[in-house]
């Protein structure tokens, strides 16, 4: 009689997936590369996989209530709004959304909304000592958000198609900043933005006032470029000459 041959299929064939024999947080990480909606589906595998979506770290597609029903313990690393499609959204779920993931610890938030209307946060500032990448798009952004104060391990910023209230951009810890196609409008008065640290600055496509920078000592990269919408352009000033314009933006420069 044989004897009876060893192998590694016996576990396999016990749980019915290759997934059995991985850990939790292997399966988590793996996960973790799929759309939420998937995500959030495979709890119908089985009975370990109704709890192993709830500690995923990376949500990728965000779909309402996703956030809400994961476990509150679980750390999240890096999540992404992308909602494309919707005429109309409520102001107060992008606030929602922020503050959930910051008090989860999230090191990268990325919030790309495209409605008909820009969405107006409300006036709070952002406080988190994890969140090391943020990307906004589609916003309408009040000063006291822009302040990154309390925001000390924050690298990289990138703005894009907001409408930027505020007198100032504070961060003394941002390395990389981005600003592209943005309406900067606080009463005729230049945006000041304050960050020291900044290695690489782009200004592209701006309306409005173009911003003052304050002192940067170890900016390497920087790329400005100036949009046809202006408003410190003054058509006066060309056709009466310089000093007789009395325009608050002549009275400003």
């Amino acid at each position: 009689m044989p004897e009876p041959r060893l192998t590694n299929e016996a576990p396999m064939e016990r749980c019915g997936d290759r997934f059995c024999t991985l850990p939790d947080d292997v399966v988590q990480h793996i996960l973790g590369f799929l759309p939420a909606l998937d995500v959030v589906r495979t709890c119908l595998l089985g009975w370990r996989w109704r709890q192993l979506w709830r500690f995923v770290g990376s949500l990728n597609r965000f779909i309402r209530q996703v956030l809400l029903l994961r476990d509150p313990g679980a750390p999240l690393d890096e999540c992404e709004f992308d909602l494309r499609g919707y005429s109309r959204l409520y102001g107060s779920c992008p606030d929602l959304w922020i503050r959930h993931c910051t008090m989860h610890r999230v090191q990268v938030l990325q919030v790309r909304l495209y409605a008909e209307e820009r969405v107006k946060l409300a006036g709070w500032s952002l406080i988190s000592q994890r969140l090391v990448r943020f990307e906004l798009h589609g916003l309408d952004l009040e000063e006291s958000f822009l302040d990154f104060s309390s925001c000390p391990v924050l690298e990289d910023l990138k703005i894009t198609n907001c409408l930027l209230d505020a007198d100032k951009i504070l961060s003394r810890s941002l390395k990389h900043l981005e600003i592209t196609g943005c309406e900067l409008c606080w009463q005729f008065v230049p945006t000041q933005i304050s960050a020291p640290s900044l290695i690489s600055l782009q200004l592209d496509d701006h309306v409005g006032v173009t911003p003052i920078l304050e002192s940067m000592p170890l900016l390497e990269k920087a790329s400005i470029k100036l949009g046809q919408n202006n408003e410190e352009y003054c058509n006066f000033c060309d056709n009466r000459g310089s000093g007789e314009c009395t325009c608050d933006m002549c009275h400003i420069y």
